[in-house]
């Protein structure tokens, strides 16, 4: 019982806010690749290596629980393939750094998946053996109660009333809460948090054990509530962009119909001979070179056109003159 309360309950605090610490740190990481800029960025670094701090802590809070080679063998696992992830994760963040945002997603939501769900699933291996663990030194510690109350009949046969009550007590106070304790251990190890939490108005060893599953039970709550918030924030972060790139290519369309509006219109004006008009009406950015080449073609042909007009004007008017000379 007292490795139960003093080993084992904190190791399954901790191993459920490891849990939590994981899916703060990949929910941050998905912020930190779909951020629209560096400022947004910054602020998802900023809470990333938050969540990097909290997972160092947890860890080196857990470590000096560990009991036997089982528990030793599965935690050394886990730092392995977490540590495969986070190299992955490197990989996708230079991706996001330099601009390659279609190759880091590619990355973050295969391989580098792949890997925080393993070790995701490294301690959830590490909490099955741990409910394990404590169902079995709960049913040890329950035959060590069975056998102390044997003993106790026979020690004090005078005394059977008192040792029959003594032992139903016990039953009652400390047998059935550590095996129901036990079984709902089991039942939130496997990811069921509908059951709800027994004993948790004692003020005892099992009240604190209690107390303890709740929290556990609270982190895995909240993490998935995160899991889910952070997949709306990532479909709305992808909607946003489509809505952006579709008014962009809609302003793009605009800006070219509004230059070839203004260039026809010029072209036909030009096309009736009106070679002193000009476009005043900017074009976009874009386009407005467009419109100042048209301008200066027409200025061109205009001024090379009006010495021809002169011409032919000065020779109408002498061709009066040089008819009545030619009738006299």
């Amino acid at each position: 019982t007292q490795q139960i309360v003093e080993k084992r309950v904190p190791s399954f605090i901790l191993m459920g806010q490891i849990n939590s610490d994981l899916g703060d740190i990949r929910i941050a990481q998905s912020n930190y690749r779909s951020a629209s800029d560096a400022a947004q960025r910054a602020e998802f670094e900023a809470t990333l290596a938050k969540a990097y701090s909290a997972l160092a802590s947890d860890l080196k809070k857990y470590e000096p629980l560990i009991v036997d080679k089982e528990d030793l063998a599965l935690y050394q696992t886990f730092t392995a393939d977490w540590a495969k992830a986070e190299g992955l994760w490197k990989q996708v963040k230079t991706m996001t750094d330099s601009g390659n945002a279609d190759e880091a997603k590619k990355l973050f939501l295969t391989d580098s998946l792949a890997a925080y769900n393993k070790a995701g699933d490294d301690i959830q291996s590490a909490v099955d053996d741990l409910a394990g663990n404590t169902k079995d030194e709960g049913a040890a510690s329950a035959e060590d109660i069975s056998l102390a109350a044997s003993v106790t009949y026979v020690a004090l046969a005078l005394a059977l009333v008192i040792g029959i009550g003594a032992a139903v007590i016990s039953a009652l106070r400390v047998v059935r809460p550590l095996k129901n304790m036990t079984n709902t251990m089991a039942i939130l190890s496997s990811g069921d948090t509908s059951t709800n939490v027994p004993y948790k108005d004692r003020s005892d060893e099992i009240g604190a054990m209690a107390a303890a599953l709740q929290v556990f039970k609270d982190g895995l709550v909240r993490n998935r509530t995160l899991e889910t918030e952070a997949e709306t924030a990532r479909q709305k972060a992808e909607a946003e962009k489509i809505r952006l790139q579709h008014e962009a290519e809609v302003a793009a369309q605009k800006k070219l119909q509004e230059a070839t509006a203004g260039l026809a219109s010029g072209l036909k004006r030009l096309a009736a001979g009106d070679l002193g008009f000009e476009l005043k009406e900017p074009f976009s950015p874009e386009f407005d070179a467009l419109r100042l080449d048209l301008n200066a073609a027409v200025a061109e042909l205009g001024n090379t056109i009006a010495p021809v007009g002169t011409s032919a004007d000065a020779i109408n008017n002498a061709s009066p003159d040089a008819s009545h000379r030619a009738d006299a």
